[in-house]
C-alpha cells in the first residue's frame, strides 16, 4: 500500500486540537490548573473501539476507548488530550502512542474519553 492511500487527506476528517495539562501537582500527585494547547488545529480520523465497564471506589464507570490516526507530529506523548472542536466536541485522553512502520508517515494513538 502506498503512504499516498494511508494518508489520504480526505480520510482525516475531524478537526482536532492537542493539548497538554499545565499547573501544579495537588497532594495525590495530579495535575491542577488550564491545559495549554500544544497544536493549532490538525486534521485525524476518530474510529471508535468500543466500550467497557470498569470499576473504581465501588462504583461503576462506562470507559469508551477509541484510536485517533493521523499525519506524524513528533513530541505527542502519554497523557496529552485531544480535543475535537467539530461534531459533538468531544475530549480524549491518550493512552498510547505507535508511530505506524516507524516511518514518521502516520501516528494513531489510542485515547479514552474524558469527561
Amino acid at each position: 500500500m502506498s503512504t499516498a492511500s494511508r494518508n489520504a487527506i480526505g480520510s482525516y476528517r475531524s478537526k482536532l486540537v492537542i493539548e497538554e495539562q499545565g499547573g501544579t501537582t495537588d497532594g495525590f500527585g495530579h495535575l491542577t490548573g488550564a491545559t495549554d494547547t500544544v497544536e493549532r488545529v490538525i486534521w485525524g480520523s476518530i474510529i471508535s473501539k468500543g466500550g467497557t465497564i470498569q470499576q473504581f471506589a465501588d462504583q461503576s464507570f462506562a470507559v469508551q476507548q477509541s484510536d485517533i490516526s493521523m499525519r506524524y507530529r513528533p513530541g505527542i506523548e502519554v497523557n496529552m488530550h485531544i480535543r475535537e472542536l467539530n461534531g459533538a466536541k468531544r475530549r480524549f485522553r491518550i493512552i498510547s502512542t505507535n508511530n505506524v512502520d516507524g516511518r514518521n508517515e502516520k501516528l494513531v494513538l489510542r485515547c479514552v474519553e474524558a469527561k
